[in-house]
């Protein structure tokens, strides 16, 4: 694992996390911080909104309307729920709120469905989730012979899930100043690489820099999908890109593009990065693993650092 790869967790970890039970929640009702490291705590799902034929927005109440989540910018938080057998899952998300938001929390989550014909069973975690508010007009015919199993793991309105966090070794603190496993460091530039899902941890950096006009720090963003309609978080990062212009540069690649898509084609490439991203004080990446191990050969061509790339 390289050393600064951050979000992983074995699966060793990951059973030790399952079977422990919620800790009773014995703080105050009225506590300001939802959040914490060293227990879960409940809150409730209030809504599902479809964002393309295979992603939703969760929306999760916290225990009051003021109360903060409590998550620094580029850090996460793990998700544990129980299937209909009664196993518990446990995975970690990126929040999709601003961190100045209160009272209630979205999580962008991409779903896996069923393939038997792949010898896929799905994704535990995102199938439990679904709320499968599907529309066939939105959705390949492939997977609605899948919609029946997948309901039956799938929870409902005001079910309770559990979060844990902050977790996370990288926490960008505002100005280019960001801390990456206990060492503070400031940088100029950052260019950030992301694939399908992955956008949201990146975003979530993004935002805090774009949203602070004194913020002085250059950012780059390659981001590659399949289809035009699998872009997600689209309207916020052209919000963000119009807004910052001299700041901020966005590069959209699909590798699967229809033809009136005029941008960039193909997969996330060592002569694209070379092309827009050369030069990066700092690289953040997140998305699928494939990519991800694409993405370390190419900085292992170029010579970029380790202790300069923050794999989320």
């Amino acid at each position: 694992m390289p050393k600064y790869h951050i979000g992983t967790l074995s699966s060793a970890a990951q059973e030790a996390l399952a079977i422990r039970t919620t800790a009773p929640d014995t703080s105050s009702p009225n506590n300001g911080v939802f959040l914490d490291p060293r227990s879960w705590r409940c809150a409730s799902l209030v809504s599902k909104r479809v964002v393309s034929w295979d992603t939703r927005i969760f929306t999760f109440s916290l225990n009051h309307a003021t109360q903060a989540l409590g998550l620094p910018v580029g850090q996460h938080l793990m998700i544990k729920l129980r299937d209909a057998k009664g196993e518990a899952i446990v995975r970690p998300y990126t929040p999709l709120s601003d961190g100045a938001s209160v009272g209630t929390v979205d999580v962008l989550v991409k779903v896996y469905f069923e393939e038997p014909d792949r010898g896929s069973k799905g994704g535990k975690m995102t199938l439990a989730l679904d709320a499968l508010c599907k529309h066939p007009s939105i959705h390949p015919s492939k997977f609605c012979l899948h919609f029946t199993n997948a309901a039956k793991n799938s929870i409902a309105l005001g079910q309770q899930v559990d979060f844990k966090g902050p977790i996370g070794k990288f926490t960008y603190l505002g100005g280019g100043r960001f801390s990456l496993e206990g060492n503070t460091r400031n940088v100029k530039s950052m260019t950030m690489i992301c694939a399908g899902s992955g956008i949201t941890p990146i975003y979530a950096v993004l935002r805090a820099i774009m949203q602070d006009a004194t913020d002085p720090t250059r950012c780059t963003v390659i981001d590659s999908n399949r289809l035009e309609e699998d872009i997600l978080c689209r309207q916020e990062l052209d919000a963000l890109h119009e807004a910052n212009t001299a700041r901020m540069t966005l590069v959209h690649t699909l590798t699967a593009a229809g033809e009136s898509w005029t941008g960039r084609r193909g997969r996330i490439n060592k002569g694209l990065i070379q092309e827009v991203g050369a030069g990066a004080e700092l690289w953040l990446v997140c998305g699928p693993e494939g990519m991800e191990d694409a993405v370390r050969k190419i900085f292992a061509e170029m010579g970029v650092l380790k202790a300069d790339v923050v794999f989320f």
